[in-house]
């Protein structure tokens, strides 16, 4: 029996989840034509993080296997600090203030069809990771 809180936060959730990926491909559009700046990237990425963006629409975008997405996202991750590294120096290493926003500007420039799911893959990762679900391939 599910208590009114439940339901309420249930059919909350659906309908976010509904006007977003309705939504989502009209602000994406929106979104490309913006700067790194406008992200609030510390360091403008010469490639404007390409290499990014096409392992995310790849790997994510195109693929229907969960596991091929996670490890996209993986890649998608060493990818930008690698390419933040050869683009700025050895030295130069990224915390998670400065990670987030080219994640979220290389999600954009992805070009996916239904980002749901790599938000819904992020939740499932970090919760495998913290040993609160067991992976389930």
């Amino acid at each position: 029996m599910h208590r009114s809180g439940d339901v309420q936060y249930r059919t909350f959730y659906f309908c976010r989840k509904l006007t977003f990926e309705r939504y989502f491909p009209f602000h994406s559009q929106e979104l490309r034509k913006r700067s790194q700046g406008m992200f609030r990237i510390d360091k403008i990425s010469p490639s404007h993080w390409q290499s990014v963006a096409r392992i995310l629409k790849q790997g994510v975008g195109m693929s229907t296997l969960p596991c091929v997405k996670l490890r996209a996202i993986v890649d998608a991750a060493r990818e930008i600090s690698q390419l933040y590294e050869r683009e700025h120096g050895k030295q130069a290493l990224l915390d998670a203030n400065q990670f987030l926003p080219i994640f979220i500007f290389c999600v954009v420039r992805a070009e996916m069809e239904r980002p749901c799911a790599l938000c819904k893959l992020c939740v499932l990762f970090s919760e495998i990771l913290r040993g609160k679900r067991l992976p389930s391939f």
